[in-house]
């Protein structure tokens, strides 16, 4: 079936099913929401954020109106927004009687179109519905015939885990149980009977992992044709069998600003990468700075060689991923790789990494006040939950230097390598000390697994 007929059933799909709406009550909350959205998408956000309190007062026990009036503050008052979510499953639970949905439950559709980061909520969600809830039914995507993907490959290695089902009447017909029946993966992340921020409930999860000896649903693997490829496209680049090397991403783009950094910092650590025999494969796109030509450098997406598959076999071979604030990290981390995340913001990520991974933030200074943020303060929720250029702009922001990132490397390669030194690991327990009485929750402390480099714990604290 050609593009343009699957696009024209669509059109008919969604007006069919807008006009249906009028005359089911059941449908009302959804097509409600909806049109606040739309038509006030240029009001003000208290704008609208009122008309969707509105609708909630008047639909308090539907579990949409619940989550879209909880979302509502999740920038103002995040601790308003998940005391009230962590009721979400307990309110879909009973509406489901009424529904007669039999325990489906779908994954939102921005896990899979927006950006490549969402997947690692989704790989977090499946490491809890398989090992911790100890679910033998996958969970549902329903989406449109010719839904545009953001990452088909990395599609395909998650598909095999959920109930993919491509139809668009069915998408559009059963829009408002999607959304009404959704995994809550857009801002939280379901744990056991209760929803929590991303960072909290993901720390949780790790944490009951780590308790098992063997994991139903560890992590991604590549099949033997996919590997057999990137092995072919690896040498074509330069990597030949037996080379070790790291990926790194540098992130360098629009909107979210207090997430990028300059590449041209990281080249100390390339050199001690290429110094230790290794090589160093610079990931991302050809929007990107291109870097100097250094022996041992691979500026990948200048080359001919670029492609959704190579994106993910070189995470997965690499002896780690040096990362920032971007998606690229999330590939290594699902497929099982240490990462080391620099010039990272925002800090509270830091409790979503495990024990092969380091971390390096960006340090604030309070511009009110002319102070640098203490690690109890970076560490606190929910002081520092912040995460748009809005809310940052009340500090100024402090990128690590070209020697503070060379030093984590140093750190990492050894930390890898399981040289470590006992000056590294003494800091660190010191510091793991420090935060982890910082978060006290009524359902247990979150744990500190990752570590920072040791220079860095000595000169910032």
């Amino acid at each position: 079936m050609s593009e343009i007929v699957i696009k024209f059933k669509n059109i008919i799909f969604y007006y069919f099913f807008n006009l249906l709406s009028n005359f089911n009550k059941n449908k009302k909350v959804f097509y409600s929401l909806e049109r606040v959205k739309k038509t006030n998408i240029k009001k003000p956000k208290e704008k609208i954020n009122l008309a969707i309190t509105k609708i909630y007062e008047n639909n308090n026990e539907h579990p949409l109106a619940y989550y879209e009036h909880a979302n509502s503050y999740v920038n103002t008052d995040p601790l308003f927004t998940f005391n009230k979510l962590e009721k979400f499953t307990e309110i879909q639970k009973n509406w489901e009687k009424k529904q007669k949905n039999n325990g489906v439950r779908y994954l939102p559709l921005q896990q899979v179109i927006g950006s490549i980061g969402n997947y690692l909520t989704v790989y977090y969600y499946l490491l809890h519905y398989y090992n911790i809830k100890q679910e033998s039914n996958k969970p549902t995507l329903l989406i449109k015939a010719n839904e545009r993907l953001n990452n088909n490959f990395i599609f395909k290695l998650f598909a095999p885990h959920l109930n993919v089902i491509k139809n668009s009447y069915k998408f559009f017909r059963d829009r408002d149980l999607i959304e009404t029946f959704q995994i809550p993966l857009k801002i939280c992340m379901p744990f056991k009977s209760k929803c929590y921020p991303w960072f909290i409930g993901i720390n949780y999860i790790n944490q009951e992992i780590e308790k098992k000896e063997n994991p139903i649903f560890k992590k991604l693997s590549l099949n033997e044709d996919q590997i057999s490829e990137g092995q072919i496209i690896s040498e074509k680049l330069g990597l030949k069998n037996g080379d070790w090397f790291v990926t790194l991403h540098v992130r360098e783009g629009k909107g979210n600003n207090y997430t990028n950094s300059n590449p041209k910092t990281y080249l100390p650590a390339v050199e001690e990468v290429i110094s230790r025999g290794g090589k160093v494969v610079r990931v991302g796109d050809r929007r990107m700075t291109k870097l100097p030509k250094i022996k041992g450098l691979i500026d990948y997406p200048f080359t001919d060689h670029k492609s959704e598959l190579m994106d993910i076999f070189l995470a997965k071979n690499s002896k780690f991923c040096l990362g920032t604030s971007s998606g690229y990290w999330t590939f290594a981390a699902f497929l099982g790789v240490p990462v080391l995340l620099t010039n990272y913001l925002p800090t509270l990520d830091y409790f979503l990494l495990k024990k092969q991974d380091m971390f390096l933030p960006k340090k604030l200074i309070n511009k009110s006040k002319k102070e640098i943020l203490t690690f109890d303060q970076i560490f606190k929720y929910p002081d520092a939950y912040i995460d748009t250029d809005e809310e940052f702009r009340k500090y100024e922001i402090i990128d690590n230097s070209q020697d503070e990132i060379l030093d984590a490397v140093k750190d990492m390669i050894r930390k890898v390598n399981n040289k470590a030194s006992t000056g590294f690991s003494e800091h660190n327990q010191n510091f793991k000390n420090q935060i982890g009485n910082l978060n006290n929750f009524k359902d247990g402390n979150l744990k500190c697994f990752a570590d920072l480099s040791e220079n860095f714990l000595k000169n910032n604290n």
